[in-house]
């Protein structure tokens, strides 16, 4: 420096020697150089020519307004800089000086933090100051623009606790007595603060453990990392277990294993605690053994549903699986603790069950067994009453029974009608059986308790046959002539013991049925359509009925119808209707020459009776005489006491009934047979 000004001095020297314009040089009075952030430096402008000089100073190109003097005094490091000075007297100006660089040595303050940003709410942090070199230093540290330190300290650490969550900056400096007075100022720091999170603790699996089971314990923290976890356990005061994992994963291997957990998390790099974590508990329990029931208890009935329940003590959160025999395969598996199965012969074995939890691969112990007997469904006997054919209008008898068990109904069915044809609770009866009845017929049971329905029976064919048929025949066959007799006969070939009824002109007008029927006093009435039906005990009990057969006169002349009906048992069943037709004259007493006589036995009706005939002109015979024996027995249980010849035509004036001449003697006719009407 010495030289630098002696130079300069020479200079204004070899210039005042040259011209009358003088020089300025700056010196500097105090403090010896190098300088320092904090120093105040006086500088001097130096003239060598005179006194009354005024004085001008320059930094770094400008003007310092108010610098008159020759000398000023800078403070550093707010004032460094290039300086230069001149003078004035009068209209004399000096030659402006050589510039002269003010400049201080760099004292460098470095501001740390401990803990690193960011920290949390009421964390200690630490700011410490650092100067690198000298000693003696008061500390002083800045919040934000503050001018004001908030605090000071010859030590070079300043501890704060944080507070509520925010962000703030800080920056220190040094100061001393001695040269260097100051440091720069450091480096800002900018703490953040956040509050501490909660410490939350989660458990897998949820709800009940089973010894065997293993379980984790997460506990979590959203506030950065580098924590280190404390595992606790009902009241400790020492951690079961610390680990720098967030999970911990235990296994219950035994009922102690159970209680309430808890855990707490702590900064690795700086003592920092978070909150208490919430308390979790975990039940442990052995592994459950379910209970099998089956129904319906019993036998079970093939086609029978059979309900298998697993059950329990606490049924949530299970699944099932079901087990046949000894088979380490399941063949169902299913949600609910039920499994249904509709039994066959097959189906005959042990059963078990087995949970499987919902929400893991843990199992129970397995179940009891149950033991599934299958039968067959009863089967029904059905027997049909008569056993062998039925003719129409017969009653036919169906019964049903099952003799295992009571309580049965039943239902009939036809061929393969689907519907029931029929519902009783022993027989059922079909009267008055008709062709469309014929067919083949099986039954069912059924009732309330089990089994609820039986095998369907042996099937049962009802045949129908025909009733035997009655064959009716006429001897002669009508219209007839006089003096003819007319049989009717009624046959049945098949069968036997038959009794006949008669019937006349309308199929449901029954006029005679016996064995013997005798007409002693016919009207025109008799005439007409005949019919025959056997009936008689066994079965058959009748036969269809017969044929229609007319009975009728002749148109030509007057005719006397006697009729005399027997009824017999005859060969095959055979009835006999035997109808005696007599030719009466209009006038009963009157002879005719050349007449010739003949003389007969009349039917059964009239037994016993000689007849002389005598022929009138026309060729018709005249009874004379007529002579009547009684039968020696009763032919018909039914005896005609009357018959009209007059309303039947017979007779051409009705005077003539009431007497006749026999024999050339009149002579009224006796009862029965008289002609009167």
């Amino acid at each position: 420096m010495e030289l630098i000004l002696a130079l300069v001095l020479g200079s204004l020297c070899y210039c005042c020697s040259t011209a009358d314009i003088p020089w300025a040089v700056i010196t500097t009075e105090s403090p010896q150089q190098p300088f320092y952030s904090g120093d105040r430096v006086t500088l001097r402008c130096d003239i060598t020519q005179g006194e009354g000089w005024q004085y001008q100073w320059v930094r770094n190109g400008s003007s310092l307004q108010g610098s008159m003097n020759r000398t000023i005094t800078i403070s550093l490091p707010d004032e460094s800089g290039l300086y230069r000075c001149s003078g004035r007297r009068g209209h004399l100006q000096t030659y402006e000086s050589p510039g002269i660089p003010i400049v201080f040595g760099a004292l460098p303050a470095t501001l740390t933090l401990d803990p690193q940003s960011p920290v949390f709410t009421g964390e200690n942090v630490t700011l410490k100051c650092e100067i690198g070199s000298y000693g003696g230093w008061t500390y002083k540290w800045y919040e934000g623009s503050n001018s004001d330190p908030v605090f000071e300290s010859v030590e070079n650490t300043f501890t704060i606790r944080a507070a509520e969550s925010n962000e703030t900056k800080y920056w220190c400096r040094g100061e001393r007595t001695d040269r260097p007075t100051a440091s720069e100022r450091s480096n800002e720091v900018n703490i953040q603060v956040m509050a501490l999170s909660r410490t939350t603790l989660t458990v897998e699996p949820r709800n009940t453990v089973f010894i065997g089971e293993t379980v984790i314990l997460k506990c979590e923290i959203d506030s950065l990392g580098g924590w280190t976890y404390k595992w606790y356990k009902d009241n400790m005061s020492e951690p079961l277990n610390m680990t720098v994992e967030s999970n911990i994963i235990i296994t219950a291997n035994v009922r102690s294993d159970e209680g309430r957990y808890w855990c707490q998390a702590e900064k690795t790099d700086r003592p920092t605690i978070s909150d208490r974590s919430n308390d979790v508990y975990i039940h442990v329990k052995a592994l459950p053994k379910p209970k099998l029931v089956i129904e319906p208890r019993g036998p079970m009935f093939i086609g029978e549903n059979v309900t298998l329940k697993c059950e329990f003590k606490f049924p949530r959160g299970w699944k099932y699986k079901w087990y046949k025999g000894n088979s380490s395969e399941s063949f169902n598996a299913s949600d609910t603790n039920t499994s249904t199965i509709k039994v066959a012969k097959s189906d005959e074995g042990l059963y078990r069950c087995q949970g499987q939890r919902r929400d893991r691969a843990t199992s129970s112990h397995m179940s009891n067994e149950v033991s599934i007997h299958v039968k067959a469904l009863p089967t029904p006997k059905l027997t049909i009453e008569p056993q062998n054919h039925v003719f129409p209008g017969q009653t036919v008898t169906f019964k049903c029974e099952v003799k295992s068990s009571y309580g049965w109904k039943y239902k009939w069915y036809k061929e393969n009608n689907p519907e029931p044809v029929a519902r009783s609770e022993t027989n059922t009866t079909i009267k008055h059986v008709v062709e469309t009845d014929e067919g083949t017929y099986w039954c069912q049971g059924e009732r309330r308790d089990r089994p609820t329905s039986s095998q369907p029976s042996k099937k049962v064919h009802l045949h129908m046959m025909p009733l035997p048929k009655a064959k009716l025949t006429a001897e002669p066959q009508s219209p007839v002539s006089t003096e003819t007799m007319v049989t009717l006969t009624c046959v049945i070939e098949s069968h036997s013991n038959w009794t006949y009824k008669w019937y006349k002109d309308k199929k449901n007008n029954l006029v005679i049925e016996g064995n013997n029927f005798t007409i002693t006093r016919a009207t025109d009435s008799d005439e007409g359509t005949y019919w025959c039906q056997g009936v008689r005990r066994e079965r058959p009990t009748s036969s269809q009925l017969s044929n229609s057969v007319p009975v009728g006169k002749r148109d030509s002349g007057s005719s006397l119808l006697i009729m005399g009906v027997a009824v017999a048992g005859g060969v095959a069943g055979g009835v006999v209707l035997t109808i005696i037709v007599l030719k009466v004259v209009p006038r009963c007493c009157r002879r005719q020459t050349g007449a010739v006589s003949n003389t007969s036995t009349a039917g059964p009706g009239l037994a016993g009776r000689n007849t002389t005939d005598e022929y009138d002109g026309e060729g018709l015979p005249i009874y004379e005489t007529i002579e009547l024996t009684e039968p020696s027995r009763p032919v018909m249980d039914t005896v005609y006491d009357k018959l009209s010849l007059s309303k039947m035509g017979m007779l051409e004036d009705p005077s003539d009934a009431g007497l006749c001449t026999l024999g050339g003697n009149a002579s009224p006719l006796s009862s029965p047979y008289s002609l009167a009407e």
